[in-house]
């Protein structure tokens, strides 16, 4: 596979810094449960509102929201709430304090796997909502990483590539297709930690990706070496290009 290049300006900064030197493994990574399940640095929980905050961030439209909409919103809820965090439930202020303590300062360069910030916009929005302001970096210091493997896998393989379009980059897609159907991470998204590290280690295939192929550490031309425990997997990434379910699986992820 050909070099690919970084589009944006933080992108471009995080590839340079890690031009030299092996990028770290996930388990010393902010945001991540080491790869044997024990925790690193590590902050998951569930998030509890004062009345205050959720009346400071609460949509003036929420009114208009359709009943089935809003029926969805809170089944989604209730699914999240469900999961087992590492953490419990914590308020605003134990959060800033977590986050403090983990060494994340207004420098900071965060990591999304989404077109936009909305996601990290309703964490920056609420803590100063509930009192806490100047815990975390401006929107600047994030990263779009979908944006970056969108231009560069576009590039590559075309914008027809998959069945006359553009190839799925849901993250639970294309974890699945980098690091093979029998990765113990694949098929538990929607869960705070697993979208973590699988956002993690693909922005470590990126950073390899960006390097020239012969030097390249991790991408042998057709699969992931040396990041993940040994498993059965996919010999290479032509097949799931043409896989009726991975298009499915695109479709409902």
């Amino acid at each position: 596979m050909s070099q690919w290049f970084p589009v944006s300006d933080l992108a471009k900064t995080l590839v340079k810094e890690h031009a030299r030197e092996p990028t770290p493994p996930p388990s010393r990574l902010i945001g991540l449960a080491s790869l044997d399940g024990t925790p690193g640095r590590l902050l998951d929980c569930l998030t509890k509102y004062s009345k205050a905050g959720l009346a400071a961030i609460k949509p003036s439209s929420s009114s208009n929201v359709s009943t089935p909409l809003r029926r969805f919103q809170r089944d989604f809820e209730n699914k999240v709430r469900a999961l087992p965090s590492v953490h419990g439930t914590l308020d605003a202020k134990c959060v800033a304090t977590k986050i403090q303590d983990l060494g994340i300062s207004l420098d900071t360069k965060f990591l999304s796997w989404g077109s936009s910030g909305f996601d990290l916009s309703l964490l920056k929005n609420w803590l100063p909502a509930e009192g806490f302001d100047n815990v975390l970096p401006a929107g600047q210091n994030l990263c779009l990483l979908l944006l970056e493997f969108r231009a560069n896998v576009d590039r590559v393989l075309g914008r027809e590539c998959f069945r006359g379009r553009s190839f799925p980059l849901g993250l639970p897609t294309l974890f699945r297709v980098v690091f093979g159907e029998d990765d113990p991470l694949v098929g538990k998204n929607h869960h705070a930690v697993v979208d973590a590290m699988q956002l993690s280690l693909l922005a470590i295939v990126f950073i390899d990706l960006c390097r020239p192929p012969k030097k390249r550490l991790y991408w042998d031309g057709k699969a992931v070496k040396g990041l993940r425990p040994p498993h059965k997997r996919q010999s290479s990434l032509e097949a799931p290009l043409s896989s009726t379910s991975l298009e499915k699986r695109a479709r409902t992820e």
